[in-house]
């Protein structure tokens, strides 16, 4: 098997973990919806889209054994936001990479401002609840792979975004910027 098609395996058995976690989740909040379930594939799949296979692979084994003991990460997490448990295996690694993906994210809305413009105050936190259920040896394999990145001068957000584009039917994310400025102009009017 290539490695692409390794690693895209490994996502979509990853998004299917998840999904069946997502299913179960009990959030005041967040109540699962056909429409919601569409869009959380959609965004797991952007998210994990930019990851190494290595940080994939070790995620999926991460979900499985998870699984295997009744944890269900995306529980845990909505839980997280809720304010209602949040266990942080590493919280200095995850500070930094919620710090990360915040500079990542106001370089990207500075460029593309209608692509992030539903994202608030919170979405520091939602990051943050993201990486809480994660073991150490996954936070510090991410926190290596983002700070290879940043050295590289790479904006990982704005690859995430990228990979939406492409899986939404757009060639790019500057015409997917178009797109949403022609709906927000038609909401105007």
């Amino acid at each position: 098997m290539t490695k692409n098609k390794s690693k895209s395996t490994s996502v979509k058995a990853v998004i299917e973990l998840e999904l069946d976690m997502f299913r179960t989740v009990s959030s005041t909040v967040f109540p699962p919806s056909e429409e919601r379930l569409r869009n959380f594939m959609l965004m797991r799949e952007m998210h994990h889209s930019i990851w190494p296979s290595s940080i994939v692979d070790a995620y999926l084994e991460e979900m499985n054994q998870a699984k295997a003991i009744g944890r269900n990460f995306i529980s845990e997490k909505y839980a997280c936001l809720e304010k209602r448990q949040c266990a942080m295996t590493d919280s200095h690694r995850i500070d930094e990479l919620v710090a990360t993906e915040m500079d990542w994210i106001v370089e990207i809305t500075h460029k593309y401002p209608l692509l992030l413009a539903s994202f608030d105050s919170g979405v520091g936190e939602y990051i943050r609840c993201e990486y809480s259920a994660l073991s150490s040896t996954t936070i510090a394999m991410i926190s290596d792979f983002f700070a290879k990145a940043k050295a590289e001068g790479r904006n990982l957000i704005e690859e995430r975004y990228s990979n939406l584009s492409l899986a939404m039917g757009y060639q790019s994310i500057p015409e997917l910027e178009h797109a949403l400025s022609l709906k927000s102009f038609v909401k105007m009017h």
